[in-house]
C-alpha cells in the first residue's frame, strides 16, 4: 500500500495511547490536553504526559477551552456539574440549572474580549446566558431587568474574532434552534441576551429544524439541518418567499449582516 501523503500540509504522527484513553481533547499551541482526565497531554512529536492527577468526580466528562488553551471549563456533558480551571488548577466550581439537563448539553464557553477572559453559561435558568469575569468571577450582565426567555441554551460558541455568540439550542416540541448575539451589545444592554434574533424561518416546526451550527468566521455561521421532513405545503410557500435557505438534513451559511443564507448545500445521502 502506498504510504505518500496526498497533501503537502497533511502530517501523520504516531502518538503513545496513554494510560488512559482520552475523554476530551482541547489544543493548546501545538498539543491535545484532556482536562477530563486531569490535563493528560498528547504533544505532537509522540510523547505522551500524564497529569496523575482526577477530579474526585466521574461524571465530570466534557470539557471546553479558550483558544490559548490555558483556560477550561471541565463538564457533566448532560449534568449540571463544572470546574473553571486555569493553567490547570482550578478557579472554582461552576453549576447550571438542573431543568431537563440530562436532555442537552451543557452550555459553557470561554473567550478573550479587551485583554480578560470571559465565561458564558447559565448559571440560573436554562434560558438565560449569563456572562462573567473568569479571573475574579464578576457578573457582567445581571440587572434588574433581564428575563428569562423559554429556550433551552446549548452548545455556546464564539466566533473566531470574539464578535459574536451563539447558541445551538432548542424550544419545546423539542425542536432545535439556532439563535446568535453580538458580544459588544450584551455588556452594554444585557438585555440583548433575553432575545431570540435567528433566521428568519428559525423555530418553525413545519420547515427544516435547525440542529447543529457552526462560525465560519465572525460574521457567518453554517447550520445543519436534521432528518425532520418538512410539511410539504410550507416548503413550498417558503421557496417562494425566501428562495435560498436550510433544507432538511443539509447545510447552509447563514450571514448575519445581511440575514440571509447565501449558500445552500444539496441533502447528504
Amino acid at each position: 500500500m502506498s504510504t505518500e501523503v496526498p497533501h503537502s500540509w497533511f502530517r501523520r504522527t504516531r502518538i503513545e495511547k496513554g494510560r488512559n484513553s482520552a475523554s476530551s481533547l482541547c489544543w493548546r499551541d501545538n498539543e491535545l490536553v484532556d482536562w477530563v482526565n486531569g490535563g493528560d497531554v498528547w504533544r505532537m512529536d509522540g510523547q505522551f504526559v500524564s497529569a496523575s492527577r482526577r477530579w474526585g468526580y466521574d461524571r465530570l466528562n466534557a470539557a471546553t477551552s479558550d483558544t490559548s488553551g490555558r483556560w477550561a471549563v471541565v463538564h457533566e456533558r448532560t449534568g449540571t456539574a463544572g470546574i473553571l480551571l486555569r493553567d490547570g488548577k482550578i478557579v472554582r466550581e461552576i453549576h447550571r440549572s438542573p431543568y431537563h439537563a440530562d436532555a442537552f448539553e451543557y452550555p459553557v464557553c470561554l473567550f478573550e474580549r479587551e485583554g480578560r477572559m470571559l465565561l458564558a453559561h447559565c448559571p440560573t435558568s436554562y434560558g438565560r446566558i449569563e456572562i462573567d469575569d473568569a479571573e475574579n468571577g464578576k457578573r457582567l450582565t445581571e440587572g434588574p431587568s433581564r428575563k428569562d426567555p423559554d429556550f433551552f441554551h446549548s452548545r455556546l460558541e464564539v466566533s473566531p474574532g470574539g464578535k459574536r455568540l451563539l447558541s445551538a439550542g432548542w424550544v419545546w416540541h423539542p425542536w432545535d434552534a439556532v439563535v446568535c448575539f453580538e458580544v459588544a451589545a450584551v455588556l452594554t444592554n444585557s438585555t440583548t441576551l433575553d432575545g431570540l434574533v435567528g433566521t428568519e424561518l428559525s423555530r418553525n416546526v413545519c420547515l427544516s429544524e435547525e440542529s447543529s451550527a457552526a462560525w465560519l468566521d465572525d460574521d457567518r455561521v453554517v447550520i445543519g439541518g436534521s432528518r425532520e421532513q418538512e410539511d410539504a405545503d410550507e416548503a413550498a410557500e417558503a421557496d417562494r418567499q425566501h428562495g435560498l435557505r436550510l433544507k432538511p438534513n443539509s447545510l447552509a451559511v447563514f450571514d448575519l449582516r445581511t440575514s440571509k443564507y447565501t449558500t445552500g448545500l444539496a441533502p447528504l445521502s
